[in-house]
């Protein structure tokens, strides 16, 4: 059974003993000290609420001495929680860790273990610094790394990982916005991410030895330079996957969505790409694709050579500028396979209120529902 720790950022009363909300350890000084007593290995969950001012506490929040036992599959679990009942938080709703003030350190700090999940935490700064809401690194190897409903807003770097000894990163249902170097730095070697929404004026993704990318949405702001880029040295190329994503690039043009030098080329499927300047904008730069279908490009620069792709095809977005981005072209709503069911399935991802219009069509959550 886990071992269950309170920490609340604003109490000021109880015992500061972590055992129940009344007496949860108090501030940052208390979530540092519940993670400096995890039982290296163990199993333990760390329910947090209230806001956590780690600016004006002026130390990073270090999750170094104990995590979790890869073997046992036991983790170390921080969940935000909500501020009455004390009950995890639902999708959307975050704690926040406001770095503000804290400008030459990383929010958190994860260093040297195994099995850290975080869920429904905002990292963030009221400015952007030079350094990352969370960072990882390892000088050996360590496994498993979940972040799960998270945001990261207005660091350099939102999620670092520094270290190709990181393995087995996951990070699902997470909103990047307003950071200025990457959203996303990653140097491992295939980390997977699921259902993101990328609201970005500097690139989203940097991945050193391939990516699984999937039903994410990248609305992108920058006037040059790549959303999603694959890269690494030729001896440790991982394969790079992007499916189901949809990528809005309104800057001025320059911009190229997707970016890929592994010798194994890129899987490309069900992705909707549109940018400013179809005639010069280059949806996807790569020596080679394994595999390329069911995709949509305004571009007319680069041809999509996959079977039953569109290129040079608006998807006409029903109100992109306000967040709606299903597709009303008659010709993109009908691409993509059926899903597990059989049901007709649409490219491309879509987040908030507008996904899964319709119920019977919510099978495959990577997918729209027609635009009617």
């Amino acid at each position: 059974m886990a071992t269950i720790v309170y920490v609340d950022g604003t109490l000021a009363t109880g015992l500061n003993n972590g055992t129940i909300w009344e007496n949860a350890y108090r501030g940052c000084a208390g979530l540092q000290t519940a993670l400096d007593n995890v039982v290296n290995g163990s199993d333990t969950i760390i329910y947090v609420r209230n806001t956590f001012s780690v600016g004006t506490y002026g130390n990073t929040i270090d999750i170094d001495t104990a995590g979790g036992d890869y073997t046992n599959n036991n983790w170390l679990r921080i969940i935000g929680c909500d501020s009455i009942t004390g009950n995890p938080l639902p999708h959307g709703q975050y704690v926040t860790l406001d770095g503000e003030n804290l400008l030459a350190g990383h929010i958190v700090n994860i260093f040297n273990i195994h099995m850290v999940h975080i869920e429904n935490i905002h990292f963030t700064r009221a400015s952007a610094s030079g350094k990352s809401g969370c960072y990882l690194t390892t000088s050996v190897l360590r496994f498993g790394f979940n972040f799960i409903n998270c945001k990261f807003s207005y660091c350099s770097y939102g999620l670092y990982v520094n270290n190709i000894n990181n393995r087995n990163i996951y990070v699902s249902r997470c909103i990047f916005s307003g950071n200025t170097s990457y959203d996303f730095w990653s140097a491992v070697n295939t980390p997977v991410v699921l259902d993101n929404f990328f609201n970005s004026v500097c690139p989203a993704i940097y991945a050193s030895f391939g990516a699984s990318v999937q039903g994410s949405l990248f609305k992108y702001g920058q006037n040059s330079g790549t959303a999603i880029t694959i890269n690494g040295a030729p001896s440790q190329r991982g394969e790079a996957i992007v499916t189901n994503c949809t990528f809005y690039c309104n800057g001025t043009g320059g911009v190229t969505a997707i970016s890929c030098n592994n010798l194994v080329g890129p899987v490309l499927a069900n992705n909707i790409i549109y940018l400013a300047q179809p005639a010069s904008d280059i949806p996807i730069s790569a020596p080679r694709i394994s595999y390329e279908d069911y995709n949509c490009t305004n571009t007319v620069i680069h041809t999509l050579t996959g079977l039953h792709s569109l290129s040079g095809i608006d998807p006409q977005f029903a109100d992109a500028a306000n967040g709606n981005f299903r597709p009303r072209n008659p010709l993109v709503l009908r691409g993509g396979m059926p899903d597990i069911t059989g049901n007709p399935t649409q490219i491309g991802a879509v987040k908030g209120r507008y996904q899964f219009i319709s119920k019977a069509r919510a099978a495959n959550i990577g997918r729209l529902s027609i635009f009617r």
